[in-house]
């Protein structure tokens, strides 16, 4: 009889969560807002436009400091080159397609940040996600975001979620594997390589090598073991005259020709670099899947210059559970969608109360804005509530009879 009893209070138990995913779902549509690497040791603020005069700013890290212990990112506003993306163009006959690889024009930028809790990443004008068209001259054509109403992917301490541009859909999926969590959902795999370019962008040229542990040997050389490369051996061969580093190689133990170039500059008298460079590293990036798709012809040269505009470095006591939408969604009235990952499956809840399956994550918004209007699930939301509902109703009725009729028994 426990056992039944434990059975009963489990289904009992999924049911009412059903219920109130439900509700939530409803009730984020109508006020338009969500609930809510290695180390980093260094607390000091860092603005690499911040002009002191005198020698290096004193409250700074040093860059022997950082590759050794990436930081915590409260902010940081930074571009990036050396990007590009393949996009699908049609062809004649009308069912070929061609993919085409595109090299993102000018130096896209992007603002963030990275905490023990979360992180958040910011796409300004000019990012691969606002590509609309191709020219036959080859002339990229962006679809850019009015100022503050730019795509931005984040992560909160129970969530990975996304802000649409215009902020008026947001996508998003738990961590809790009870509540749907899951590798399999899309969110959580593109927050991942959201996370990937703020790694990269703290590890100040390294990022090729991966998540690695450095000891430095002396005043120049180091030596490590990088998640990617294995054993690693690097030093610095140039300073400025103020002693900061300009030029750092570092390489393969088992690859000593495959040497990767980095050369730094600085903005006055700060410590941190202001503009880093990254030469020799194409034979530690994998372009198997580029190169598939168009084998005639050669990805682009890796010359990765990062340009960073603001850093603040530390712990941001402002967001201990990490970041979600709230923190940046300006405009007032309810959203239009949410999606919503569970289990590998994206559900899709528009604002009229139409509940859809989709077989996509992320989800094509310029579609779903074309069909919304001839959706054929409308209700579908109302009545899967009451569903729920019905079912907590049923579950509880049929435990307290058998209880009952139980107890009944001489």
């Amino acid at each position: 009889m426990e056992q039944n009893l434990n059975n009963l209070r489990s289904r009992l138990r999924q049911c009412s969560k059903a219920g109130v995913l439900c509700v939530l779902a409803l009730f984020l549509l109508v006020e338009g807002r969500t609930e809510e690497p290695p180390e980093g040791k260094y607390l000091a603020t860092a603005d690499v436009e911040e002009d002191q005069g005198g020698s290096v700013i004193q409250n700074q890290p040093t860059l022997r400091e950082l590759l050794s212990s990436p930081p915590w990112i409260k902010k940081i506003v930074f571009k990036r080159s050396g990007n590009y993306f393949p996009i699908v163009k049609p062809m004649n006959p009308p069912n070929a397609t061609e993919h085409i690889i595109v090299t993102t024009p000018g130096y896209p930028t992007f603002e963030g940040a990275l905490q023990m809790s979360g992180f958040y990443l910011r796409h300004f004008s000019g990012c691969a996600h606002y590509y609309r068209d191709l020219t036959p001259e080859g002339k990229v054509i962006f679809d850019n975001p009015e100022k503050g109403l730019e795509l931005i992917f984040g992560e909160s301490k129970e969530q990975y979620w996304s802000l649409a541009s215009g902020h008026d859909r947001i996508s998003f999926c738990y961590k809790d594997p009870k509540l749907g969590g899951s590798p399999k959902n899309g969110r959580q795999a593109i927050a991942g390589w959201k996370l990937k370019v703020l790694n990269e962008i703290r590890q100040f040229g390294l990022e090729h090598a991966g998540r690695c542990d450095l000891t430095w040997i002396g005043r120049e050389q180091f030596r490590g073991r990088s998640e990617k490369l294995g054993a690693i051996s690097g030093k610095i061969v140039l300073r400025d005259d103020q002693e900061r580093p300009v030029e750092l190689h570092y390489w393969p133990d088992d690859n000593s020709d495959g040497v990767v170039r980095v050369n730094y500059s600085y903005r006055s008298n700060g410590s941190i670099p202001h503009v880093f460079t990254i030469r020799g590293a194409d034979e530690y990036i994998n372009n198997d899947f580029i190169n598939s798709l168009n084998p005639n012809r050669k990805t682009p040269k890796k010359i990765l210059t990062n340009i960073i505009e603001y850093i603040e470095l530390g712990f941001d006591e402002s967001h201990p559970q990490g970041y979600k939408p709230s923190d940046f969604r300006k405009i007032t009235g309810p959203l239009k969608s949410l999606a919503v990952s569970s289990n590998g499956l994206v559900y899709l809840i528009q604002q009229n109360g139409d509940w859809a399956k989709l077989d996509q994550d992320p989800p094509n918004w310029d579609k779903l804005r074309e069909a919304s209007d001839n959706s054929p699930y409308r209700w579908t939301l109302v009545v899967v509530g009451f569903f729920c509902l019905s079912a907590v109703v049923i579950i509880r009725m049929r435990w307290r009879k058998k209880t009952v009729s139980r107890s009944n028994k001489p």
